[in-house]
């Protein structure tokens, strides 16, 4: 979109008049910027914005206010007087040929219809002047709300990109037998295994108070930790030797346990200077389609400043979205954060959290569902509700396979004053009373008897048998055991038996 702004400025200055013309508010705003004719593309364009400026100095000297839009009569005075003063002559006269062009401009300027493209002005004003002495007026012009017309804007933007697109990029997208591409290389690793590599999106999920926020804290200290030196970073692996920059958007927590949780980061990594390259960022309570520019823009920023991104973590995703039921709207979001992974070949980490009481592990709406879709990896978390350990495992994933009999456990420390990884000392914090995980197991034992799988209301009626139970607490007993980790639900949504987790 940048590259387009930059071949068509003309087409955008015809935006950004119409907005002057017919908007008064931002005609104020505008006129209080550094914005000048000078940093006009086209000669009729620079007239008409120097007319419009003369017109609001002259207008409140006569005790009259500025028509709204101004007619091609009224403007056409103020025009030869800017033809003047922007030296546009002939012969010590304005220039009948460059005032002909502004006034079919300002015709054309009278038509209502181009106010749906008002939108484009704001975010891509920026993107238009790419200096640093505009960026104020930026910032300023920023500030005022405009009605929300985004998807008028998307679908122009939709009109000219992908035919751009796909003939720069059509032969790169074929498959060539005799080019295979180099192995990915890992930029995120959990123990062993490859969770995260270029150009993909992995999610981090689980229930409410799960410790999402904590392993994302982790991942950042993952990035920041120097070889050699002996830091608990959960099991994570990342490094950052090339400095590329990592960003973290926070779009849940308070500014101030925002600030907590990188600086959690910082000690967990053992580390007391700043990482230039880490950009991190409380975006609570913004506006969904707010939140997404400010961070295209800032990806893009950090992209030039630190010469790549490494990885961007949202820590959560559903407000970057005004309904995560709305499938077209969540398709698009997953669609846009795929490219934004693909244009800077970096990984996209997601944290979003799943439905109350979901065994399976099934996320909110259909933005969970195409987030499932589209990982690389799903990163599952469980608490223990008796220890309030965490175990985290990845069984839908891409590059590995790590089940969750087999893996990562943390839990709070309080004297660290963070979460730590378990280490076998720790085995009792992570078992359930000997008794329930003993009676559990026999319970789970008789309930299967000779079946390796059973559908769900077989296994009530199991249950109900082996434990002497009625059906209601039969019930409550099926996730109980899922969270002792002796059973598991199968992809047809049928239940088996963990071996060697029960006893008989």
């Amino acid at each position: 979109m940048k590259t387009w702004m930059i071949a068509n400025k003309g087409q955008y200055e015809f935006y950004l008049l119409h907005a002057i013309l017919h908007d008064p508010q931002l005609r104020s705003t505008l006129m209080t910027t550094p914005l000048s004719t000078d940093d006009f593309n086209e000669d009729n364009h620079a007239l008409i914005f120097g007319a419009m400026i003369q017109a609001a100095k002259v207008m409140p000297e006569l005790g009259q206010s500025l028509p709204t839009p101004p007619s091609p009569e009224f403007l056409r005075t103020f025009i030869d007087s800017a033809a003047r003063e922007l030296e546009v002559t002939d012969a010590g006269f304005p220039s009948n040929d460059a005032i002909k062009e502004a006034m079919v401009v300002v015709q054309e300027l009278q038509d209502p219809k181009y106010k749906v493209h008002h939108y484009c002005v704001v975010p891509y004003f920026e993107v238009w002047f790419a200096n640093g002495r505009t960026k104020r007026a930026a910032r300023k012009i920023q500030m005022y709300h405009y009605p929300d017309v985004s998807a008028i804007w998307k679908e122009l933007e939709a009109e000219i990109a992908p035919v751009r697109e796909i003939g720069a990029n059509q032969g790169s997208r074929e498959f060539n037998f005799d080019k295979p591409p180099a192995p990915p290389a890992p930029i995120l690793m959990l123990g062993e295994h490859t969770i995260c590599t270029p150009g993909n999106i992995s999610n981090i999920q689980g229930p409410p108070k799960a410790a999402k926020s904590a392993v994302v804290g982790a991942i950042l200290a993952a990035a920041m930790r120097v070889p050699g030196l002996e830091v608990d970073t959960l099991g994570f692996t990342a490094g950052n030797p090339e400095g590329a920059a990592v960003i973290h958007v926070d779009t849940e927590q308070s500014a101030n346990d925002h600030d907590s949780l990188v600086r959690r980061a910082y000690k967990r990594a053992n580390q007391t200077e700043k990482a230039d390259w880490l950009h991190s960022y409380c975006l609570t309570g913004m506006e969904p389609a707010m939140s997404w520019d400010f961070l295209e823009r800032e990806t893009r920023k950090a992209a030039d400043k630190h010469n790549g991104v490494k990885m961007v973590i949202i820590d959560g995703i559903a407000d970057l979205c005004s309904d995560p039921n709305d499938a077209k709207e969540c398709f698009e979001l997953v669609r846009k954060l795929h490219k934004l992974a693909l244009d800077h070949q970096c990984v996209i980490l997601t944290v979003l959290h799943e439905n109350p009481g979901s065994a399976s592990g099934k996320t909110r709406g259909h933005l969970g569902s195409q987030l499932d879709r589209k990982a690389e990896t799903s990163l599952r978390l469980m608490k223990h509700e008796q220890t309030g350990s965490v175990t985290m495992w990845a069984e839908r994933a891409r590059h590995c396979f790590m089940s969750r009999k087999s893996g990562l456990q943390f839990h709070w420390c309080d004297k660290a004053k963070m979460h730590v990884t378990l280490t076998e000392g720790d085995e009792a914090h992570v078992q359930a009373k000997p008794d329930k995980q003993a009676k559990y197991a026999s319970e789970v034992t008789k309930a299967f008897g000779q079946h390796e799988v059973l559908s769900y209301t077989e296994l009530v009626k199991g249950i109900m048998s082996a434990a002497g139970i009625v059906e209601s607490t039969a019930k409550t007993r099926v996730p109980q055991y899922e969270k002792l980790g002796q059973i598991e639900k199968t992809a047809d949504g049928k239940y088996r038996v963990i071996q060697n987790r029960c006893a008989a």
